[in-house]
């Protein structure tokens, strides 16, 4: 297997994995956070933290001292990238319908023992956002911040 496949598969169970720390920031402060776009501001930027640092030693096997000039370019990247983010995350918020899928589940003899609602447009929205971004996350630190 080609270097640059490894690499693209490394960033992919990266990326799941630092996707689901945002979304669990995300889906966790949105039920204290009045707005949508900080609340997904915020799981953007914890799960951007958490990528550098495992992409930078894993995927691009950079052995550099991490200087400003790299975390600069990097948080560059990831500055435009929480832009196009949050903004196709809006985007799609307000384009795409409401839809939820309710659940309830109740033990014999006793009402709502367990109701959960997911937003399946914010899980799109959500989704959408990711994908956009993980592409120019990916040439970004491929071709600038990582380049040997």
């Amino acid at each position: 297997m080609k270097d640059s496949q490894k690499q693209v598969i490394k960033y992919i169970i990266i990326g799941i994995s630092a996707v689901l720390v945002d979304l669990i920031v995300y889906y966790g402060t949105s039920f204290f956070i009045a707005s949508l776009s900080i609340a997904k501001a915020l799981g953007f930027i914890v799960g951007s933290f958490y990528t550098f640092f495992l992409n930078k030693f894993w995927t691009w096997k950079d052995k550099r001292k991490t200087g400003v000039s790299q975390l600069s370019k990097f948080f560059a990247i990831y500055g435009v990238s929480l832009l196009i983010n949050v903004a196709v995350n809006e985007f799609f918020l307000t384009t795409l319908p409401n839809f939820e899928l309710y659940l309830q589940i109740n033990k014999p003899l006793q009402e709502d023992f367990f109701n959960f609602t997911l937003q399946l447009d914010k899980l799109a929205a959500f989704c959408l956002a990711t994908i956009a971004s993980a592409i120019w996350n990916f040439f970004g630190q491929k071709y600038w911040v990582f380049k040997k």
